[in-house]
């Protein structure tokens, strides 16, 4: 299924929404979280990404986070059904999901994955440093 998938974003934010007309905002992109001590709770995250399938189907939708062991930190699941239309090419899937107090017990490289069924079809890299102040 890989060769039927191309990813055009991916992000982890703050925060992100839907203004008029279906235009996506995204605010406070980062690929690093800083916290004084661990354990520690981080609030809110968001994940957005979009994907361009030639595929049609019904799939299932993780997005995951996972520690450098591949432990699950957090996890949530979808079902998804892609129609490609008679006269497209492909279809656009967009990804928009919120993380709500995700528990990171250590410092280290975490790694944020979007699949589709058991395919990872977009990952992000995510790490936990330790705040020096």
């Amino acid at each position: 299924m890989k060769d039927d998938i191309v990813l055009n974003f991916f992000h982890i934010c703050d925060y992100a929404s839907f203004a008029e007309r279906g235009k996506l905002n995204i605010l406070g992109i980062f690929e690093n979280i800083n916290p004084k001590t661990i354990p520690y709770t981080h609030p809110q995250m968001y994940v957005v990404c979009s994907i361009f399938l030639k595929k049609s189907g019904n799939f299932k939708e993780t997005i995951k986070i996972i520690d450098e062991n591949n432990t699950e930190i957090s996890k949530l699941e979808f079902p998804v059904e892609i129609k490609i239309p008679d006269d497209k090419k492909k279809a656009t899937l967009g990804v928009f999901t919120q993380f709500n107090n995700v528990k990171f017990e250590k410092f280290g490289n975490y790694k944020v994955q979007v699949l589709l069924g058991s395919d990872i079809v977009a990952e992000q890299d995510l790490r936990v440093l330790e705040n020096p102040q």
